[in-house]
């Protein structure tokens, strides 16, 4: 004769209609006693209630594993673009210090402009790039006669001695431009 018992919902049937996991070991329900009909309902609730925790379990791994993703797809995008900014600034300085290096060679070697410019009021001399330091490649320099007037005051040079050349260094590399002014002490 086949033994039957109840289930969670409380209906008697055949053992071998569930899945073994979702009933009671076949042990707990010789007697055929109502504590023991009871006692395996209560395991049948907790291995049920188990089951589902499992599955939440599952459902938690995934959102925590979804939200590492989320944060590392953010950090890697961040990092892309600070090494960006990074290579713009690095750039940008250079050429500030390239046109800046323009403006010293300029007064360094203004002998020779100045000469060519003469007397003219706004003549302009460029500088070729076949004659700069390889490390002025590209860069625009030129040197302009702004105004001949007496020195500045308190420079040492006399106005009755003395005649200033007034000029404006400009230099350009890239998007960076100086401009400087500068003058010269002539004897008149």
């Amino acid at each position: 004769m086949e033994k039957l018992f109840m289930t969670p919902d409380g209906i008697y049937t055949s053992p071998y209609a569930f899945n073994l996991r979702d009933i009671a070991p076949p042990h707990e329900l010789s007697g055929g006693s109502q504590t023991n009909t009871e006692e395996s309902l209560q395991h049948n609730k907790r291995v049920a209630i188990q089951i589902k925790e499992q599955g939440m379990v599952l459902v938690l791994v995934l959102v925590v594993l979804l939200a590492a993703i989320v944060i590392g797809i953010t950090v890697m995008r961040s990092s892309t673009i600070e090494a960006r900014i990074a290579g713009n600034e690095r750039i940008y300085k250079q050429d500030f210090y390239v046109a800046e290096s323009g403006i010293d060679y300029a007064l360094v070697t203004s002998a020779i402009p100045m000469s060519s410019i003469g007397l003219t009021i706004n003549g302009t001399y460029n500088y070729s790039s076949l004659g700069l330091p390889a490390i002025l490649s590209g860069t625009g320099i030129n040197l302009r006669l702004i105004k001949i007037t007496n020195p500045p005051v308190g420079s040492g040079f006399s106005a009755n001695d003395f005649k200033a050349h007034y000029y404006r260094v400009a230099s350009s590399k890239t998007n960076q431009a100086i401009d400087v002014g500068a003058w010269k002490a002539f004897p008149k």
